[in-house]
């Protein structure tokens, strides 16, 4: 379904029992093959399991931004993000553009595979409810019946969204190596061997 934006009417959204994969895209407007991975990304819009089976976000990072050239949707935090998951594979690297599903890197854009398939893993019932479209209830009723505390994220969606500034592609590097010594605290979690748009196919 879809919610207008001015709040006019109450609304309940309610998932089914089934768990809804994750898929996150890391990218940034000074990565070359980054904006044919957005792309990809937003005609996942006219899926007819978007939202049923999986539910897609973008972070951009920050790690490419430079002084001529910086991103208006880049963040620390969601370079600290994709830094934490290379963590948890035991990567020494950082790419971009770079595909994560339900917290596993997937590699499958790059090679022009269909999204995985769907989980049969059921985890339980999401019930969200605003009278305003503003302040929500949020309601989680796990499928274990365990009695366990959950913490509730909420991410703001849209598609096609542009900024004015283009990336200046001709000055990144394919790849780029940061010395892990003596790291600067804005370049902590950048130890890792950064590839950009790099062809791993």
């Amino acid at each position: 379904m879809s919610i207008r934006g001015d709040g006019a009417e109450p609304v309940k959204l309610q998932s089914t029992e089934t768990q809804t994969a994750l898929l996150e895209l890391f990218t940034s407007e000074g990565c070359p093959r980054c904006p044919a991975a957005e792309a990809w990304v937003s005609r996942l819009k006219d899926s007819p399991k978007l939202w049923k089976e999986f539910v897609p976000l973008a972070f951009h990072v920050d790690y490419l931004d430079h002084a001529q050239s910086k991103d208006p949707f880049g963040s620390r935090a969601f370079s600290k993000r994709q830094d934490a998951y290379a963590e948890a594979w035991h990567s020494d690297s950082l790419r971009t553009p770079d595909f994560v599903w339900n917290g596993t890197e997937w590699m499958g854009w790059y090679n022009n595979e269909d999204l995985p398939a769907a989980s049969a893993k059921k985890s339980g019932v999401l019930i969200a409810n605003s009278d305003d479209q503003k302040k929500w209830t949020i309601q989680f009723t796990p499928a274990t019946g365990d009695r366990a505390k959950y913490v509730a994220h909420a991410a703001l969606l849209g598609f096609g969204l542009n900024s004015k500034g283009k990336s200046d592609e001709k000055t990144r590097p394919a790849r780029l190596t940061i010395s892990s010594s003596s790291p600067s605290p804005r370049n902590l979690w950048r130890r890792r061997r950064m590839i950009t748009g790099a062809n791993l196919s």
